[in-house]
Parts: C-alpha cells; structure tokens; sequence
C-alpha cells in the first residue's frame, strides 16, 4: 500500500505541499492578493493531445497584472517538460519559478553539469531563490 499524500488546508484553498504552505502564508504577510491554483492553462505536448496547467500561485501585481508563480523545491521531469512547453505556447504569460533554498544550485540528474537555474535561464523561464518562502519584491511591481 503506498503512502497517503498529506494536503494542507489554508484559507479556502487545500495546498498540495508544507513549503507551499510556507509561501502562502508569507504571501499574506506581506499583504499580497493571491490565489492558489484557480488559473488553468492548456497546453499541447507533443503527440498532440491538450493537457491542462494550474500554476500554484496567481499572484495581483501592483499594475493590476497577474504573476504566475511556481514554487520548487524538485524539478522532475514532468515538471520541466510543463514549463517548458507552457512558457513557449503562452508568451503572454508571466510564469515564474521561485525556488526554496538551495534548490537552484542543484542538478538537474545525476551526473549532469546543469543546476535549475541554469536549466531554467537556457529556456528563459524567470526564476529566483528563496530563504523565507517570500515573492521577490521586484517580481511585484
């Protein structure tokens, strides 16, 4: 029998992760107007059969747009093929990963040279590396 997936309920959103956890309430601690997972995306791998994406934070900028944001502490393959295909099929979109501490220094597999911020650089998916599970200040304005 495998493990039972532990969810965390908060506000009116159950969170699929403690960390996610972390940065939604770091999010209303720094008065920001957020949402979690209530935007979907679709998209198109290939072969060609539409697949749905919810970015787990919509975050309210202060001019009123919407920042997409992604928090990792892994990213597996799944992951990355979403992204990477996400952020190609929806330019107009402002999707971010936020990575909690360290994770940006790590590798992408074993034996590969490549960590995932420079993973993420190469596919110009903007990213950025937190301590305290807190929304850049910069990604706000």
């Amino acid at each position: 029998m495998g493990r039972k997936k532990k969810y965390y309920p908060y506000k009116n959103f159950v969170l699929k992760s403690k960390s996610e956890l972390e940065v939604a309430k770091q999010c209303d601690k720094d008065n920001l107007n957020w949402s979690y997972e209530t935007v979907v995306v679709p998209w198109v791998p290939p072969p060609i059969k539409e697949k749905l994406y919810r970015p787990d934070f919509i975050i309210e900028k202060k001019d009123g747009t919407i920042l997409l944001v992604e928090y990792k502490e892994y990213l597996d393959i799944i992951s990355k093929r979403i992204l990477r295909h996400v952020t190609k099929q929806h330019p107009e979109l402002d999707i971010r990963v936020l990575f909690g501490k360290n994770c940006s220094k790590k590798k992408i597999r074993k034996g590969s040279k490549t960590t995932y911020g420079q993973w993420c650089d190469k596919f110009k998916i903007p990213w950025k590396e937190t301590k305290d599970k807190s929304i850049p200040k910069g990604w706000l304005l």
